[in-house]
């Protein structure tokens, strides 16, 4: 717990530049600085540099500092782009961000704007007119559920197309419009880890996802992130429990908290499992 010394700014830091270990936030429609460089904080100030006004004991303010460093500024508003914001998940995820974020609603029918995640050339132009962003959420990919007896190659496209490759597009497009320090957040699921019967093509492709997001990670530039989320079956779908015997619906409540996690945390390459 550290003290600092109210001091409004504009719009900038105080004179100091950007660095992993300093960042500006906004509290109450004021700037105030947070910094750490040299060890030399506001409360070291000597009394004389501030006004009488400033000094006194009810304009200090405490201030809970993270000692984690965040990719995003929790405190300003994001631009978020949500693909597949009206399914099941993608619902839950778009009302719990839009309380402090823009959101951009993006389906293949539905939403603010429409976009076909197989198809690159709808994604340019969705970014052509969503412009920067700030983050993007993936909620969305089909998959084949079929006994492998009987399974065609035609069906196993299905959920490369679509899950895997789908999802894809949207890093490998997007990442020329995303902002520095912004964040991609893709989805797979717990079959990648924990199968059950028909369900080839999903694990299969739930685990190439998560082989995708840990090797991008290592890659994309201007420290953009990328993770997924790997919820087990949610509560929301009882009509998929009999597919999942034996498994533990999970509240959407946990896999809500797993998406904050990726967009507004500082992971990165991390498949972030809510089973």
């Amino acid at each position: 717990m550290l003290l600092y010394q109210k001091q409004e700014i504009n719009n900038q830091c105080c004179n100091h530049p950007f660095n992993p270990r300093s960042r500006c936030s906004t509290f109450n429609q004021k700037l105030f600085c947070v910094s750490h460089r040299s060890g030399s904080i506001l409360k070291n100030q000597k009394k004389n540099e501030f006004p009488e006004s400033k000094r006194n004991e009810n304009e200090l303010k405490t201030i809970k500092v993270s000692q984690t460093e965040t990719g995003t500024n929790h405190f300003s508003q994001m631009k978020i782009i949500i693909v597949g914001a009206t399914g099941t998940i993608g619902q839950k995820v778009t009302a719990n961000l839009e309380q402090d974020h823009e959101i951009i609603k993006v389906g293949s029918k539905s939403g603010d704007m429409q976009a076909d995640i197989t198809k690159p050339k709808t994604l340019e132009n969705l970014f052509e007119e969503v412009g920067s962003f700030d983050a993007l959420v993936s909620t969305t990919g089909a998959g084949h559920f079929g006994p492998l007896n009987e399974m065609t190659a035609e069906d196993f496209k299905v959920g490369l197309h679509s899950k895997l490759l789908g999802q894809v597009n949207l890093v490998l497009t997007g990442q020329h419009y995303i902002n520095p320090k912004g964040s991609f957040t893709l989805v797979s699921g717990i079959l990648s880890d924990d199968p059950v019967a028909h369900s080839v093509n999903v694990s299969a492709v739930n685990a190439a996802i998560n082989g995708f997001v840990n090797a991008a990670a290592q890659e994309l530039e201007n420290d953009v992130r990328i993770n997924v989320v790997s919820p087990g079956v949610v509560e929301d779908s009882p009509e998929l429990f009999d597919a999942f015997p034996g498994h533990i619906p999970v509240s959407m409540d946990r896999v809500v908290k797993g998406f904050r996690k990726s967009v507004l945390g500082i992971a990165n390459g991390e498949i972030i499992k809510v089973w």
